[in-house]
């Protein structure tokens, strides 16, 4: 093993460890299917592992993970519509979807963002992801 695959193991490894579970939740953003969404998953661990031969620290870790999870969620986002057909709704749509009955009253980051993420699915793939990242501490 050479130095910058132990340096691209212990980057996944901190990054999985930390961030594991908010890309898991990126990934249920992003896909409703819980099969395909596993396929997902495992997508965005690969890019993230091999993503870190190129890291440079020039951003955090946390910034790092989450644009190569942004990245790669979101080109899946476009290859499922192309085979899915899907329509996108744009922050315009936002005040209205948070309008339905079921979100009343959900406040800040502190509430469960379980009970809010399906209305984020008609959502671009740039707001999606926003609206779950800001449920994150």
């Amino acid at each position: 093993m050479t130095r910058e695959q132990t340096v691209q193991d212990r980057l996944y490894e901190e990054a999985a460890g930390e961030f594991g579970a908010a890309v898991g939740r990126l990934a249920r953003v992003y896909e409703a299917d819980p099969e395909v969404r596993r396929d997902l998953l495992q997508d965005l661990h690969v890019a993230l592992w091999q993503s870190f031969r190129s890291y440079d620290a020039r951003c955090s870790l946390r910034t790092w993970v989450y644009r190569v999870a942004h990245n790669v969620a979101a080109m899946h986002v476009m290859r499922q519509r192309r085979h899915r057909g899907f329509v996108f709704l744009g922050l315009d749509d936002l005040e209205r979807l948070l309008d339905l009955p079921a979100h009343r009253g959900l406040s800040a980051p502190g509430e469960r963002y379980q009970e809010f993420w399906p209305t984020t699915r008609p959502l671009t793939t740039h707001t999606a992801p926003a609206m779950v990242l800001s449920f994150e501490p």
